[in-house]
């Protein structure tokens, strides 16, 4: 008897960590690419990595604040964060100066970016998480072509956002990260599509054949 107790002990432990093995989640991939595609009242940023479809986030335009709706490929199109640009800032009158505060779904502050009105960048924005620490510093190419996200500590290279623009006048942004956990996907994600809502009348990198 006791050996049959050892044995459904050994088959119940096994079939735990396989549970916790399936439940975790999939990590972020390094390299991801943004499309874009408009309607009348809303815009769709879709994220493909090489692994595959990643989600969408989703811009609603009839909002008095912009608000982008990041929505992941699993579970149903399950709301994963939501980004909210604030109305009452000096974004109101300078491009790059927006606050965008980020929330989950049950409307838990998970941090903001915020533009830097005093920059000698044509555009600089700050990462924090909900406790005010900086987490990285994005910088505008000078030629306006790309964003460097770099570590606020030593100014390593996090990730890069660069504008790709096709033969046909088409384009895509592609964000290539380096650093994967310091800053949240959620934060890497919606602020791609808050600078390609941003970057359509600036130049691009043009696609290689």
């Amino acid at each position: 008897m006791k050996l049959i107790a050892l044995i459904l002990t050994f088959v119940i432990q096994l079939s735990s960590v396989h549970s916790l093995e399936g439940s975790k989640p999939v990590p972020f991939p390094t390299e991801v690419k943004f499309t874009e595609r408009r309607y009348p009242f809303h815009t769709h940023y879709k994220l493909e990595s090489p692994e595959g479809h990643l989600g969408e986030i989703i811009r609603e335009k009839m909002d008095v604040k912009s608000h982008f709706s990041f929505y992941g490929h699993r579970d149903d199109h399950e709301l994963i964060a939501i980004a909210s640009v604030r109305f009452f800032t000096l974004g109101q009158l300078f491009k790059w100066s927006n606050i965008i505060d980020i929330y989950s779904p049950s409307n838990e502050l998970l941090g903001k970016i915020k533009g830097c009105f005093l920059t000698t960048s044509p555009a600089k924005f700050e990462f924090y998480n909900n406790s005010e620490e900086l987490l990285g510093i994005a910088l505008m190419d000078e030629d306006s072509r790309g964003f460097n996200l770099l570590s606020p500590i030593d100014n390593f290279i996090i990730a890069r956002y660069t504008r790709i623009i096709n033969e046909d006048g088409s384009e895509y942004w592609l964000l290539n990260i380096y650093q994967p956990d310091i800053i949240p996907s959620s934060f890497y994600s919606l602020f791609g599509a808050f600078i390609f809502d941003k970057e359509e009348d600036r130049p691009g990198t043009t696609a290689e054949n």
